[in-house]
């Protein structure tokens, strides 16, 4: 008997020793895979910094010293981060800035023109874009345009005045290794004019606006009686047509 429950055992501790293994390798083949196709879009920069290419992009290229030759229109960054330059055909610009841009497309030019070209690359963002969710107006993915900062955003979506509370707002700046969540009193900067914590936003930041305790009680209200709202609604928008027909029968 003891031999047996000795064998019992010792199976059970090999089986849990395997799952155990076998739960860590797929852990890790998992964080491979986050790490190499997840945390964020293909193509990222910072473009409060410098200017850089991503998909659906304006891109513009002129030349001083020869106009004829790469004066062209602006074209759009294709899916796949290309645009289609002279001579060189598809040329995969996103992710990369403007002077890099510059700098790859003299070097590739070289074999071909003599001296500086003096090339000049324009990138138009219209792919950068951050979000923002909560008790305002218009939610969504906002166009990141020039020199923003989280009071701009904020009161740009239209927050809700009654339910929304601006002291507890959170900016949420992902990342793979070092994600940052800030809560910010978005009051006590309109209050006080301490602007330490109006941040300059960057792309793909997230702004949450969370209600206050009477926005959560009118949420909670809604949800639960909204089919009720909703029959109403249908009973009453039937009635106004039924009376409708009635008196258009009566009267014409």
């Amino acid at each position: 008997m003891s031999r047996r429950i000795l064998a019992w055992a010792s199976l059970l501790f090999l089986f849990a020793v395997t799952a155990a293994g076998c739960s860590s390798v797929e852990d890790k083949r998992l964080y491979q895979f986050l790490n190499r196709e997840g945390f964020g879009r293909r193509y990222q920069g910072d473009a409060t910094t410098e200017n850089y290419a991503s998909v659906g992009d304006t891109f513009l290229l002129s030349s001083s010293v020869y106009p004829t030759e790469f004066n062209r229109p602006a074209q759009i960054v294709d899916l796949d981060g290309t645009v289609d330059l002279p001579e060189a055909g598809a040329v995969h610009v996103a992710g990369q800035t403007e002077r890099e841009i510059e700098a790859l497309l003299a070097k590739l030019y070289e074999p071909y023109y003599e001296g500086d070209l003096r090339l000049h690359v324009t990138v138009r963002g219209t792919g950068k874009v951050f979000f923002i969710a909560g008790e305002i107006g218009a939610p969504g993915p906002k166009p990141l345009a020039g020199d923003l900062t989280l009071v701009d955003a904020v009161f740009a979506a239209r927050p809700n005045p009654l339910t929304a509370n601006l002291g507890r707002v959170r900016l949420v700046r992902g990342d793979p290794i070092d994600p940052l969540v800030v809560l910010i009193d978005v009051t006590d900067i309109l209050e006080t004019g301490d602007t330490t914590y109006n941040l300059r936003l960057r792309e793909d930041d997230i702004i949450l606006i969370p209600p206050t305790i009477l926005g959560s009680i009118t949420n909670f209200v809604s949800v639960l009686f909204s089919p009720v709202i909703n029959v109403l609604a249908a009973v009453n928008q039937f009635l106004f047509a039924t009376n409708t027909i009635q008196f258009q029968r009566e009267f014409f």
